[in-house]
């Protein structure tokens, strides 16, 4: 399938009632992953492609991270209060 009619196939299953066929439109959404895979890809091997972000993306956040580094500051004598 050629990207422009994955396009145009993508975009009417966003309607109440997509109008292609169901074999078409598994073959998009086939097509689509592998090209979200691929950007995934281009990104791990180029920094500068991972800059920007695709309409409708959000970023990325380690929350497990995040959480720790949370805990870390929260458990630092600076933020501690005196007697704990």
């Amino acid at each position: 399938m050629e990207i422009p009619k994955a396009i145009e196939i993508l975009t009417d299953l966003l309607r109440d009632q997509p109008t292609w066929p169901p074999d078409d439109r598994r073959v998009a959404v086939r097509l689509g992953i592998e090209a979200l895979k691929r950007v995934g890809w281009l990104r791990s091997v180029n920094s500068q492609i991972g800059a920007s972000k695709l309409p409708g993306e959000t970023p990325f956040i380690d929350t497990h991270r995040s959480l720790h580094a949370i805990k870390r500051i929260l458990e630092s004598p600076l933020v501690r209060p005196d007697g704990d």
